[in-house]
């Protein structure tokens, strides 16, 4: 086994998880308009599909909502949710993996990989890095649900410098290195955001 490739790999999976973490954060910070459910202590969405219940697709549908007030373009939407969400959107009892909704039995929805399409005008992505999916009180559990276009936020990133020294605690060489980067929100009105719970 070429324990140095897996090391290497391991270290860039990490560094691209805290990159997308702090560029999420950023995001979410960045948004204080097209808000649905304006908090998880009083007003984050039920989301759900039991009687009074809001489902994923209909969340997807009023971000989308969101946006179209904004004038932003529907080409080159995403949306990014966390696990949660996602699995709630493929309940067993959701329409959209039903034939009769998505079309056809080799839908890419029905086969599991929706993230590979496009949603409501979205290309969906999941990550675990989306902020606030935290507990919402004693039995709930929430998230944030964020969406936008693609000129809504920019980011820069670069390893500016590596090196390799000898390790001071093992027989062996590390590789170390700086990674800068940048963002910033360019169009508020090309993001949105929903905080939604599920009981």
């Amino acid at each position: 086994m070429n324990w140095s490739t897996l090391a290497t790999s391991s270290g860039a999976y990490g560094l691209k998880n805290s990159y997308d973490a702090a560029i999420l954060t950023f995001i979410n910070s960045g948004i204080s308009t097209s808000v649905y459910g304006s908090d998880h202590a009083t007003n984050s969405i039920d989301c759900g599909f039991s009687a009074g219940e809001v489902t994923p697709l209909a969340i997807l549908s009023r971000l989308s909502r969101l946006l179209d007030e904004q004038d932003i373009p529907e080409e080159n939407r995403w949306v990014v949710a966390d696990p949660l969400f996602w699995e709630v959107m493929q309940d067993e009892n959701s329409k959209i993996m039903g034939v009769d909704f998505s079309g056809d039995e080799d839908s890419r929805l029905r086969n599991g990989r929706i993230t590979d399409g496009l949603i409501r005008g979205f290309r969906c992505y999941k990550t675990n890095n989306v902020p606030d999916g935290s507990v919402v009180g004693n039995t709930t559990t929430g998230g944030i649900v964020l969406a936008g276009h693609m000129s809504g936020v920019s980011t820069a990133s670069q390893i500016a410098e590596t090196e390799v020294l000898r390790s001071q605690k093992t027989f062996g060489d590390i590789v170390r290195g700086l990674h800068v980067y940048g963002r910033k929100v360019l169009r508020e009105t090309a993001l949105a955001k929903c905080f939604y719970r599920v009981d």
